[in-house]
């Protein structure tokens, strides 16, 4: 009995573990595009075995950055954290649905006397992927000068008339 126990807990561990590199994958800038006023437009996760996410929302001066926060991890392979701005708390869950989606579920309670119930919303950002311009080919070069070579008649500097006969 000891010895199934013993490598039942093996198997528990090393599933615990194999769900932990998963966390990786939110590593890196989150957009929605439709975010309303004081939405949250755009998350970013940084870390490796301790995550932080900075927040910025939708607000009357553009994007305000509501800070980075700590993460917390769990087995079941989502991040949460907790913030707050200046008429809201907010608790933010993070989930991997597929590639590049990453589904928020933001859990809002309102602290500035406004009357608003508590509200729920779930959104679907996409992982923002940084585009590299393409890289020119470069002329091709003379051997002995390092000039440019004429495209038309590509002859080297010292073969090249002169003008003088």
């Amino acid at each position: 009995m000891k010895r199934f126990l013993f490598v039942l807990s093996i198997i528990f561990l090393m599933a615990g573990t194999s769900v932990a590199t998963d966390f990786k994958q939110f590593t890196g800038s989150w957009v929605y595009k439709n975010a309303g006023m004081d939405e949250i437009k755009k998350i970013t996760v940084e870390g490796s075995g301790k995550y932080n996410a900075q927040v910025k929302e939708k607000c009357n001066a553009g994007n305000c950055d509501q800070g980075w926060h700590s993460c917390n991890s769990y087995s079941d392979g989502h991040l949460s954290f907790n913030y707050q701005n200046d008429s809201s708390k907010r608790k933010v869950e993070l989930r991997l649905t597929g590639a590049n989606k990453l589904e928020v579920k933001v859990n809002t309670r309102y602290t500035d006397n406004s009357g608003r119930p508590a509200a729920d919303h779930t959104y679907i950002f996409r992982r923002l992927v940084l585009q590299q311009a393409p890289q020119q080919t470069p002329m091709p070069m003379d051997s002995v000068t390092p000039q440019p070579m004429d495209q038309v008649f590509p002859t080297a500097p010292a073969e090249a008339p002169t003008g003088k006969y």
